[in-house]
């Protein structure tokens, strides 16, 4: 699963994409990089920590789901990615948000 972020959009809002793709996480921004407005985006769902990482909350993950989320597979599959992670080093240090890798798609 990823979540994207359309900064070219006035407001750009996160969308979770690929819900059910349990074996990657990332960000996926798209337009122009920047920085500066990329932390303002992720700001309702957790932190950008790098240019190429941010920290995701995994209630907003669970949010973004939607209706998905009230599937008792789905949520399995979220804890397994999650373990995963924590297993990893992947999670911080309360276990409530999860490492991300960002990828920066430039609009032509």
């Amino acid at each position: 699963m990823y979540v994207e972020i359309n900064l070219a959009l006035d407001r750009p809002s996160p969308q979770l994409a690929d819900a059910d793709n349990f074996r990657e996480f990332k960000i996926a921004f798209d337009g122009a990089r920047d920085d500066a407005r990329a932390r303002v985006a992720i700001a309702g769902i957790g932190q950008l920590v790098s240019p190429d990482h941010a920290l995701v909350r995994v209630d907003a993950l669970v949010a973004l789901a939607g209706p998905r989320a009230a599937d008792h597979g789905w949520r399995r599959n979220l804890d397994s990615m999650i373990g995963y992670a924590r297993e990893h080093g992947w999670l911080d240090d309360t276990e409530t948000m999860i490492r991300a890798h960002c990828e920066w798609t430039a609009e032509e």
